[in-house]
């Protein structure tokens, strides 16, 4: 039960890292092979994970110029 648990934590603290654009979307096979399991997202969160990451790439790249 507690590996369960534990689980549940580590994908809702990943998922919520996506949707902030603190992870690079572009790695989420890599994240899922360092936990051990799939983060079984669906198309819309890895959507909104994408664009977050290339919106903060962009204000990023803008800010340092």
């Amino acid at each position: 039960m507690a590996t369960s648990n534990i689980s549940s934590v580590l994908v809702s603290k990943i998922t919520s890292q996506l949707r902030r654009g603190e992870l690079n979307p572009h790695r989420i096979s890599e994240y899922e092979k360092k936990i051990g399991f799939s983060l079984n997202l669906s198309e819309e969160d890895i959507a909104i994970a994408v664009a977050v990451w290339v919106n903060r790439q962009m204000c990023r790249n803008r800010e340092g110029k």
